[in-house]
C-alpha cells in the first residue's frame, strides 16, 4: 500500500514537472529554458527534476509527447460520431479552436516547435512529424470518404487538401504569437471554416 503511494506521488509529480515546463517551454522556447528555471517554475529542486528526467532532451520529448496525445485527444473528439464528411471536418475545425482557446501556450508551443524544427534533434522532429502524418491521413481519409458521397468536390486531391486544411488550422495561431495587438482566434477562424467548407462542398 505504502509502494502505491509512493508511485502514485512520483507520476503526480511527473505529471506536474511536464504541466509546467510545457508552459515554461511555450514562453521561453528549448534552448534558452535553463533546467534552474524549470526548478523555478516547477517549485522543484534540480535533483527533483533529475529525479524524474535524464536531462532537459528527455523532459521536453516527454513534453512533446504530452502534447500530442492530448492534442490527438482534443481534435478527435467525438467526430467519429458524425456521418457526413463536411461535418467532420466541420467538427475538426470546431475542436481545433476549443483545443487553441482553452490550451493556447500547448498549442503555441507545438506550432514554435514545428517552426524551428530544423533545430531540434531527431527524437524531436518524429514525434512531431509523427503527429502530423497521423493527422493528415485521418482528414485525407475523411476527404476521400466525402467524395464517394458526392458531398466534396471530386476535382480536390484528398492529400494535398488535408495538408491545407491543417495549414490552415495551425497558421491561425502564428496571428496571436506575431501582433501586439490582440487578434480574436475565434473570429479568424469562424472565417477561415468558411472558406474551407465553401471550398470543400460541392
Amino acid at each position: 500500500m505504502q509502494m502505491n503511494q509512493k508511485l502514485l506521488q512520483s507520476e503526480q509529480t511527473k505529471s506536474h514537472i511536464i504541466k509546467e515546463s510545457s508552459i515554461l517551454f511555450s514562453k521561453k522556447g528549448f534552448h534558452a529554458t535553463s533546467i534552474s528555471d524549470l526548478a523555478k517554475a516547477t517549485n522543484l529542486t534540480k535533483g527533483a527534476i533529475y529525479h524524474h528526467f535524464e536531462n532537459k532532451d528527455e523532459l521536453f520529448l516527454a513534453v512533446l509527447q504530452s502534447i500530442r496525445e492530448y492534442w490527438r485527444k482534443e481534435i478527435l473528439r467525438d467526430i467519429l460520431q458524425i456521418d457526413s464528411a463536411i461535418g467532420r471536418i466541420k467538427k475538426l475545425i470546431e475542436n481545433h479552436i476549443n483545443c487553441v482557446l482553452n490550451n493556447d501556450c500547448i498549442c503555441t508551443m507545438f506550432i514554435k516547435s514545428v517552426i524551428n524544427i530544423d533545430n531540434l534533434n531527431d527524437n524531436f522532429k518524429r514525434v512531431i512529424q509523427d503527429t502530423y502524418e497521423d493527422l493528415e491521413m485521418f482528414v485525407e481519409h475523411i476527404i476521400k470518404k466525402g467524395q464517394k458521397r458526392k458531398e466534396i468536390k471530386l476535382e480536390l486531391d484528398p492529400e494535398f487538401t488535408s495538408l491545407s486544411i491543417i495549414a490552415a488550422l495551425d497558421g491561425g495561431i502564428i496571428p496571436m504569437m506575431a501582433s501586439k495587438e490582440e487578434v480574436s482566434y475565434k473570429m479568424l477562424m469562424n472565417t477561415m471554416e468558411k472558406l474551407i467548407i465553401d471550398g470543400l462542398s460541392k
